[in-house]
């Protein structure tokens, strides 16, 4: 009796408390008799429900097959696909890694070129400063070339003057020279004239 008071709640569920019922009690048989109704009828939905579940998995089922034969294809693809993106995860690991290097190579050279512009920008820097100093010594070296240059102008005029001086000083000394070679002439010829009329007087003054 419990048994079967448990299956008709499972399939019935809990029945209201009916106050007439528990005012006027019924015959247990006719009682009994409505419940096991009530439980068929419940039963008899339930196996429907069940019916047209089994009937719709069915349906499913039938339209599985090819969907089931192409499962191994599409694991295959799977899989093929699986390795392809492997390969080229790999690949990508590769190219990153080259690309890593090279940049690492393309700084290196960045950097010794960064060294070297350095290095010339010294060279540079000191060949500046020695144009600088040349230029300077050669600003010097122009300046002394013109102020000896004048000095050469200034002794050339000085020895212009000094040939024009001596050759002044040589006509004056030729020509007081020449005057006195004239006046010693005439010194001698006044001498000479002295004594030969010293002569002719003594030879006058013997004669008489």
């Amino acid at each position: 009796m419990a048994m079967r008071e448990r299956f008709e709640r499972w399939f019935v569920g809990e029945q209201p408390v009916d106050e007439e019922r528990s005012v006027a009690p019924v015959s247990p048989t006719i009682v009994e008799l409505t419940r096991v109704g009530e439980i068929a009828e419940s039963l008899r939905a339930h196996l429907a429900m069940q019916e047209n579940e089994r009937t719709e998995v069915l349906r499913v089922l039938a339209s599985l097959p090819e969907p089931l034969a192409a499962l191994p294809r599409m694991a295959a693809q799977q899989d093929r696909l699986g390795e392809t993106i492997g390969q080229a995860l790999v690949h990508a690991r590769q190219r990153d890694t080259n690309i890593d290097a090279t940049l690492s190579r393309i700084v290196d050279g960045i950097s010794q070129q960064t060294e070297v512009t350095g290095l010339i920008q010294q060279q540079l820097d000191l060949n500046l400063q020695a144009a600088n100093g040349v230029a300077e010594g050669t600003t010097r070296l122009t300046e002394a070339v013109t102020e000896l240059a004048s000095s050469s102008r200034r002794g050339t005029q000085l020895l212009e003057a000094l040939v024009e001086k001596a050759t002044s000083l040589s006509e004056s000394a030729a020509k007081e020279r020449q005057a006195a070679h004239r006046w010693r002439f005439v010194v001698i010829a006044l001498a000479a004239t002295t004594v030969v009329l010293a002569v002719v007087i003594a030879l006058l003054a013997w004669w008489r």
